[in-house]
């Protein structure tokens, strides 16, 4: 049994702090580096996620049950499991969602912004923004396609593991649980 997880994030790493700091850094008041857009191509692209939390669930599963199967005297399933978390989503709206949780609100606070002024302005549209391309190089025609990602779907992962549950449904859930960590 093989599994291949989707990206990976927890509360402090992973594609939406990469792309929240970017965003809040153009427009709040803290010193940072990362004021540079977030690639164009992210903006529509469909995001998989999973948590390191829930990977790591979803490997010990499928070791506890490769074990099962193989101390049964049962055949080795070979198969492919996708772990992702269920809730694909662009890179865009990733953020608006997330900068209305209490970890969004603490995370703009800590860059001097508003959030709910920031998920409603043009500054998430505007991080990805296309911008300039560049001019080809002699002789290069080709195209490094972008590409819109897929939306997939774990409900196999999940039918073929049985009891495996995700602790954080989407990383909007991670960021919102945030408040219930610090009370």
């Amino acid at each position: 049994m093989c599994s291949g997880v989707g990206g990976l994030y927890d509360r402090h790493t992973g594609p939406q702090q990469v792309y929240l700091r970017r965003i809040l850094a153009s427009r709040g008041t803290a010193a940072t580096t990362a004021t540079a857009p977030a690639p164009a191509k992210f903006a529509t692209r469909i995001l998989n996620l999973i948590s390191y939390d829930d990977a790591a669930t979803l490997l010990m599963r499928c070791f506890a049950q490769a074990q099962a199967e193989a101390e049964a005297g049962g055949r080795r399933n070979s198969r492919v499991l996708l772990g992702i978390d269920g809730s694909s989503i662009s890179g865009p709206e990733m953020c608006r969602r997330i900068l209305l949780t209490p970890g969004g609100r603490r995370l703009a606070a800590s860059f001097g912004c508003d959030a709910e002024s920031v998920a409603s302005s043009s500054a998430i549209a505007d991080a990805f923004a296309p911008a300039p391309a560049p001019a080809p190089a002699a002789g290069n025609g080709s195209s490094s396609g972008g590409g819109s990602g897929v939306r997939y779907d774990n409900t196999r992962t999940k039918r073929a593991l049985g009891w495996w549950k995700l602790k954080y449904p989407s990383v909007v859930d991670c960021f919102a649980s945030l408040e219930r960590v610090s009370e």
